[in-house]
């Protein structure tokens, strides 16, 4: 028995034994639930901590997104021309950290929402009028254009963009119509990019 409770009793002049040995028992029912309770918010506060410690962690892995690939694998190549704006798919990957760039499909998807900063450089070789262009689209869509036309030797164009994406968003490179795109072991035609922060 505490002493603010052996207090409380010796204030109570009517009290009987049976009416004491209830208060009591009620007084220890109360200490034992506002215990629990407390046991009950550590606990709730210890798996908050956890559940924030792991998005942190998922977090700061999604952040560490790059790509680098170059338009061909070893062999001597060239894309297009064609008469329309064309997918290119650049299948020597260099760097995908955080996989968020496929060499199969060409295409980059976004893994979080955030702003993102891309580069395209072609090279092309001159003759019948084909320039050396290409296009960042976003969803299908042209953002920026990269073009050079030239009369002799090699022709080259490049160009870059900062662009805000959703998770899902998908961000690729396009030759323009009318170019050519080439590229060999020494990787002259590439495709890059990176997470600058997310939002």
């Amino acid at each position: 028995l505490d002493k603010e409770m052996s207090e409380k009793l010796q204030m109570m002049p009517d009290l009987t034994l049976s009416k004491a040995v209830e208060l009591v028992r009620q007084s220890e029912q109360v200490k034992q639930h506002v215990s629990e309770q407390g046991a009950n918010a550590s606990a709730n506060l210890s798996e908050v901590a956890y559940k924030r410690q792991q998005h942190r962690e998922r977090l700061t892995h999604i952040k560490r997104v790059a790509l680098s690939a170059a338009l061909t694998v070893k062999e001597t190549s060239i894309f297009g021309p064609y008469n329309t704006l064309t997918h290119a798919v650049f299948k020597n990957v260099l760097t995908n950290v955080g996989n968020a760039y496929n060499g199969e499909t060409g295409f980059f998807t976004a893994p979080v929402k955030g702003a993102y900063h891309f580069e395209v450089h072609i090279l092309s070789p001159v003759g019948s009028g084909y320039t050396a262009g290409a296009a960042l689209m976003k969803n299908g869509q042209r953002t920026f254009t990269a073009y050079e036309s030239q009369t002799s030797n090699y022709q080259s164009s490049s160009n870059g963009v900062i662009l805000v994406l959703e998770v899902g968003d998908r961000v690729s490179v396009s030759a323009t119509p009318n170019s050519k795109i080439f590229d060999n072991q020494n990787n002259h035609s590439t495709f890059s990019g990176h997470l600058l922060f997310t939002m």
